[in-house]
């Protein structure tokens, strides 16, 4: 496999600072909110964690009350009649992203709108574009480069 997919461990490999922005159009903020379900201790003063409603194929996913407010703003927002047809711009961090793609189904869709699909791109984007760019540049870089051939005929 080419050696740009290899990554290695770390402790700052995902980084819990809200440093990108995520747009996100009604349909999409109704998906997520639809699909995340509030992360909760079980019991007072128990450590293991529980959610608010079972988990199962329509439950989603677990997550922090942080992103489920992001999420609420952006549905607030996005649900405004004065901001009919904006996106909201909501602060993200790696692990929010990786969290919202964990619910982000390819096939998904809302009324017309492939939010599964849009979903993927924005947070595949937020999450790789700059290495994903830099990588095209270093292979078109590489294909131009004549590597003379070793054959002795």
């Amino acid at each position: 496999m080419e050696s740009h997919f290899q990554f290695e461990a770390s402790d700052d490999y995902l980084p819990d600072i809200p440093d990108k922005t995520l747009l996100l159009t009604r349909n999409e903020a109704l998906f997520i909110d639809d699909n995340l379900s509030m992360l909760v201790e079980k019991d007072l003063g128990d450590s293991s964690l529980g959610t608010v409603r079972p988990l199962s194929h329509t439950a989603g996913l677990p997550a922090p009350i942080e992103l489920l407010e992001k999420i609420g703003l952006a549905l607030l927002y996005t649900t405004d009649p004065k901001n009919q047809g904006k996106e909201a711009e909501i602060p993200v961090s790696d692990t929010d992203l990786y969290m919202l793609r964990e619910v982000s189904v390819s096939y998904a869709k809302v009324g017309n709108e492939p939010v599964g699909y849009n979903l993927k791109r924005k947070i595949y984007t937020l999450l790789f574009s700059k290495s994903y760019e830099r990588n095209k540049v270093a292979d078109s870089l590489l294909a131009q480069v004549d590597i003379p051939s070793t054959d002795e005929g």
